[in-house]
């Protein structure tokens, strides 16, 4: 049985390592480097619309390769500078794989349903503090559970309200008018939405402690709308609250007959920030203005329209309605919905889902029996300054993935003194030791971004290296760029340039005459040059290329696109003769070290002599079917 189990154990082996050689694309110093790290480190990389053969492909892979050898070789992976960038890179990155989009999202679309709503509901608040003892949040439950037994009971809500509120408030403040999204604290909308028109809920608790609420009317959402108001602030004294009514009064009246809206805001409104504008506010929507009364004045009028004279705690006002807004798309709105999610409670809801997450994903364990027992001791601490015995401090109290976490360890975190609950201490070292095992072991947990890190940290090298072994060099490097130049300056001479041996004058008949001459004469241009001078003294010989004839001739305004020999034609300020096509010589160029050219093809000359160095320090052996499985990926 034994020497069964040995050879199926080397058959194994071998079948492994067929399968190993098969993803083989080369070595470099014996080290495989496999055909999934090309398909994932560096195809993915490679620029859209480049077109490579597999050849190419297979080379620039193994010059990569070769560059991060050597950066490792020499160090680079080591300096400070590059430690803080990559690091830099891979934190910001993190927070990225550790969001629940699917949490936000929901949380997102939920908030963009009720935008399209408005509630009205009324209030009783029990307040307690975040904090509050266990026997202060029970007395308070317990109060708020009285009130709620005598609601069912068929008592009204606002005398319920007024006994049971805490603390005291007046019977205005029961009702909180219409709200929509993100007006109330979340828990408190939450439950408003959920509730139907006339029922009351359960008790439910807030930041601000224990509530019950009466839904009392749901509407369609307005939206919002733009305003002209008139004001006068309110009156100090019985005889100036008589003329600022009489005033109000009169403005409306001016209105009925016929006066700009405009004109009386900049008159007679004593809102100072508006008068200029003739009384233009702000868009607004319900619950977003400090009176209810002004919200509902203002969104019952139709465009154009506005309202009769009516008072608030800031004064008389007139309202006219210019423009209504109705509620946008969700597309729309996704972007100002996502910020408002992330800033108001619900963020708690993300938070506490993304703990969740990593409790999951890196599979804690928490020592609930260990737990309890610290908790003790921890109270302990806090309240009396006792120590906890050396054996406890030993107590493990969660395991995360294969770390285990101590007791001494929490208890050294609460060294300063603080009036946290147990509960919120545990979860919050938690959290934090989660976020550091989340930070440090994440690569080895998601592929994805171990990949993106991987490519950054490689890429990062290459450029280092890069910098210092090939572009600075080249750009210090003058004396050598200038023996590249001249070896290679062929390359760098103009291309043919054609053009035409040309004759100018003012006077066309004496341009013809030359014509006339030169008809049936063999000339080169050049060679005849000096001779044509002789010939006719008082005419201008040159060659002039297509271009620049081009950008001297006119024609009724306009530029030639075709020339003949034998054509006078008018320039600017004389005539041309065109006299013969010809190819004019090239101008041997002067070597010029900041010719973006020149310098291009000195620094690629310096990179390929780096790399030839490179593949004599290291042993590179390529995978006989390397290009075959590069060309199956990448067709």
């Amino acid at each position: 049985m034994k020497k069964v189990f040995q050879i199926f154990l080397l058959i194994s082996i071998v079948i492994q390592a067929n399968a190993q050689q098969k993803d083989i694309l080369f070595t470099i110093q014996g080290e495989p480097i496999l055909l999934d790290e090309f398909k994932s480190l560096f195809l993915s990389n490679m620029e859209e619309g480049q077109a490579y053969s597999v050849q190419e492909y297979l080379d620039l892979f193994v010059n990569y390769k070769l560059k991060i050898l050597e950066a490792k070789a020499l160090g680079y992976d080591t300096l400070q500078a590059f430690k803080n960038e990559y690091e830099g890179y891979r934190k910001q990155l993190i927070s990225s794989f550790t969001k629940n989009p699917e949490m936000e999202n929901r949380l997102v679309e939920e908030a963009y349903i009720r935008s399209n709503e408005e509630i009205r509901a009324k209030n009783i608040l029990i307040a307690l503090p975040v904090d509050a003892s266990p026997q202060d949040t029970l007395k308070a439950y317990n109060r708020l559970m009285q009130a709620y037994t005598k609601l069912q009971n068929g008592a009204d809500f606002d005398n319920i309200a007024m006994e049971y509120s805490e603390p005291q408030i007046a019977e205005s403040q029961i009702d909180l008018g219409f709200f929509t999204v993100f007006q109330m604290v979340y828990p408190f909308e939450s439950m408003a939405y959920k509730t139907k028109v006339g029922e009351v809920s359960r008790p439910f608790r807030s930041r601000y402690g224990y509530h019950l609420l009466q839904v009392t009317d749901r509407r369609p959402a307005n939206g919002k709308v733009t305003v002209k108001h008139i004001q006068l602030v309110p009156a100090e004294n019985d005889s100036l609250y008589k003329v600022k009514s009489d005033l109000i009064q009169k403005i409306y009246g001016q209105l009925q007959a016929g006066v700009a809206f405009d004109s009386l805001a900049k008159e007679y409104s004593e809102d100072k920030s508006t008068t200029s504008s003739g009384g233009v506010l702000r868009p607004f929507g319900i619950g977003t203005l400090q009176t209810k009364v002004f919200e509902e004045e203002a969104f019952a009028l139709k465009e154009g329209k506005y309202s009769k004279p009516f008072q608030t705690q800031f004064g008389w006002h007139i309202v006219q309605l210019i423009h209504r807004e109705p509620i946008a798309s969700f597309e729309d709105q996704k972007s100002m919905l996502e910020t408002n999610v992330r800033r108001d409670d619900r963020s708690e809801l993300i938070e506490n889902a993304r703990l969740d997450w990593l409790k999951t994903n890196y599979k804690t364990k928490i020592y609930e029996k260990n737990k309890t027992v610290i908790q003790a001791a921890v109270n302990h601490l806090l309240n009396e300054q006792i120590q906890p015995d050396a054996v406890l401090k030993e107590k493990i109290l969660f395991q995360i993935a294969d770390k285990s976490y101590f007791a001494k360890d929490f208890f050294e975190s609460l060294k300063k003194p603080n009036n946290l609950a147990f509960d919120k201490l545990f979860t919050d070292y938690l959290k934090i030791q989660l976020e550091r095992y989340h930070e440090t072991h994440l690569e080895q947990y998601n592929t994805e971004f171990r990949d993106i890190v991987q490519k950054y940290h490689d890429g990062l090298l290459v450029y280092n290296i890069m910098d210092n072994e090939v572009w600075k060099k080249s750009q210090k490097d003058t004396i050598g760029m200038k023996q590249f130049y001249e070896k290679y300056q062929s390359k760098y001479l103009p291309k043919k340039v054609y053009g035409y041996w040309v004759a100018e004058s003012s006077k066309k008949s004496v341009l013809e005459k030359v014509l006339k001459y030169y008809q049936n004469s063999d000339i080169s241009g050049l060679s005849n040059l000096e001779e044509s001078k002789k010939l006719f003294k008082k005419v201008n010989f040159a060659t002039v290329s297509e271009d620049e004839l081009r950008s001297k001739v006119k024609y009724s305004g306009q530029i030639a696109s075709k020339f003949s020999e034998g054509e006078i034609i008018p320039t600017e300020s004389s005539n041309y003769a065109l006299v013969k096509f010809v190819e004019i010589p090239a101008v041997k160029m002067e070597f010029n070290p900041s010719d973006s050219t020149v310098f291009n093809d000195y620094q690629e000359f310096v990179e390929k002599k780096w790399l030839k160095a490179l593949f004599v320090k290291y042993e590179v052996e390529v995978h006989p079917k390397a290009v075959q499985a590069i060309e199956a990926i990448t067709k």
